[in-house]
């Protein structure tokens, strides 16, 4: 179990630290490594409750429009590949 949370946390952590310095080439790679590190120890400390606490009330905004958006997706032929759907 532990292997694996830290595997997933270097990927996490890598990647993210890629996209960023992607989009933001001014900033060094080893910035965005140490503040996604920062971050995820910080949100970690948290706990899971305080976590969900934060996170529900996005994700209850997101999933609808989601749902939507992945219905739609599939139903493109029904409004014949309309743009504006």
């Amino acid at each position: 179990v532990l292997l694996g949370c830290l595997s997933t946390a270097v990927g996490f952590i890598t990647s993210c630290s890629e996209y960023f310095n992607r989009l933001c080439p001014g900033i060094s790679y080893k910035i965005f490594v140490i503040l996604n590190t920062v971050v995820s120890i910080l949100l970690a400390n948290k706990g899971l409750s305080a976590i969900l606490q934060f996170s529900i009330p996005m994700l209850m905004m997101l999933y609808p429009l989601t749902i939507v958006i992945i219905l739609l997706a599939l139903t493109d032929k029904l409004f014949g590949g309309g743009r504006i759907v």
